[in-house]
């Protein structure tokens, strides 16, 4: 059985900033809880993202329980940030906490002047998966967000281990309210975007060969939708 839920306690989302804070147990136990295996980190390397200027770990309490978290890729200097990983408790789901926390991650990394723009890495719905119904419900709550997909892109995701990684959709969460019509982003500026991403979140050269393959068939001005 899991742990009872924290009773009369509104919960709040703070800033984790040292891997000895007895918070950083409970976000990785709903790290591995939520995160497929193929997808993540290890505990090690999300330690010590604590200790880096360009990541902010946050996670969502109430009372001593953690509820869920967000990890946030925030480059200095650039436009836009990653939404790294991002999950709520499996007991605590369907109360509307996931809303609540994608929100409040969005608002503390935009907290910058011209940060206006969030990327995030998400499992693409593939007909026939195993997962499938994950995927479009996960794809489904994005999108009421606000988040549109970056169409004609199939996301690689360069995390190393064992087996492919799964395939992957990219999504953004642009500046401002969401039309309902196809919105474009330069192809140029997101070329940028995802060398930063390789080279500083995952470690690869910002000329990985995949990037090029990703971006290829591209158009100058890329639809979000």
């Amino acid at each position: 059985m899991g742990e009872p839920r924290e009773v009369g306690k509104t919960p709040s989302l703070r800033r984790l900033d040292d891997p000895m804070d007895p918070a950083f147990e409970g976000l990785l136990d709903v790290y591995v809880e939520s995160i497929p295996l193929r997808e993540r980190k290890s505990p090690e390397a999300v330690r010590g993202l604590c200790s880096r200027q360009d990541y902010r770990l946050m996670v969502m309490e109430a009372g001593r329980r953690v509820m869920g978290f967000s990890v946030l890729f925030i480059p200095p200097g650039r436009p836009f940030f990653l939404l790294e990983y991002m999950a709520v408790a499996s007991t605590e789901r369907n109360r509307g906490l996931g809303s609540r926390l994608f929100q409040q991650s969005l608002a503390e990394a935009k907290d910058t002047p011209g940060r206006s723009w969030a990327l995030l890495e998400v499992d693409a719905a593939r007909g026939g998966s195993a997962d499938f119904i994950a995927c479009k419900r996960r794809h489904r709550f994005y999108r009421r967000m606000g988040c549109l997909r970056v169409e004609g892109l199939s996301y690689l995701l360069p995390l190393p281990g064992e087996g492919d990684p799964p395939p992957m959709d990219l999504l953004v969460h642009g500046p401002g309210p969401p039309t309902g019509e196809p919105r474009h982003l330069a192809r140029a500026e997101l070329e940028k975007w995802l060398a930063v991403v390789y080279s500083e979140v995952y470690g690869c050269s910002p000329e990985d060969p995949r990037l090029r393959l990703m971006t290829s068939r591209l158009g100058d001005e890329v639809f979000l939708c």
